[in-house]
């Protein structure tokens, strides 16, 4: 039997505009339901939705991909999300909804995100996962269904050196499927050879 389940997550990041970077407490409830008849299963998607807002969505910093100040923000060493455009609350809520439907994998499904922020004067923003999802349609981190929020390494022209980002994954965290069927081992065979004492 599938069940309805709704929850709110609260946390802070920073969301740069223009440039400036202020401090934002978001608010998401979020309705889903079970898919997998296996508990441990709905438990382990939940734990990664919980992984998510607690150590990704805080603390981070959320900017997009064309503001001038990028570079700077990324040499902070600060967790940055970057963003197709302004990180305004309606793109976070759609980020939300497409993001935690790729982590939980079909065990959970994310119908609804009702997303506000203290800087958006707690307006609801309500995304739907069945709903157009404008610049999130793109390829990005957030169709990943691993732990990560970063983007590909781009070649550079100047110093041709190619940046390779180590994504995370769910094994780092304690947190892939249960049940799931072991990789064979590699197999080990031992050969009696003849012993050739004439050489």
């Amino acid at each position: 039997m599938n069940v309805r389940l709704v929850k709110t997550w609260y946390w802070q990041s920073g969301r740069v505009l223009a440039g400036e970077c202020y401090i934002n407490s978001y608010t998401a409830r979020v309705q889903m339901h079970t898919t997998a008849m296996d508990a441990a299963e709905h438990s382990v998607a939940y734990e990664r939705m919980e992984h998510w807002f607690q150590n990704v969505m805080q603390d981070s910093i959320l900017i997009s991909a064309e503001d001038p100040k990028l570079r700077a923000f990324g040499a902070t060493g600060q967790r940055i999300l970057i963003f197709p455009e302004d990180p305004v609350d309606q793109l976070v809520g759609i980020m939300l909804c497409i993001k935690l439907n790729h982590i939980t994998e079909g065990r959970l499904v994310i119908t609804d995100v009702d997303l506000s922020s203290i800087n958006g004067e707690e307006m609801i923003y309500r995304h739907n996962h069945s709903e157009a999802t404008g610049p999130m349609s793109a390829p990005g981190w957030w169709q990943d269904p691993r732990p990560t929020w970063m983007l590909a390494g781009k070649r550079s022209s100047a110093t041709k050196v190619v940046s390779l980002s180590r994504y995370p994954e769910w094994h780092s965290t304690n947190l892939e499927w249960p049940n799931r069927a072991a990789a064979p081992e590699s197999a080990v065979v031992f050969a009696d050879f003849d012993r050739d004492d004439d050489k």
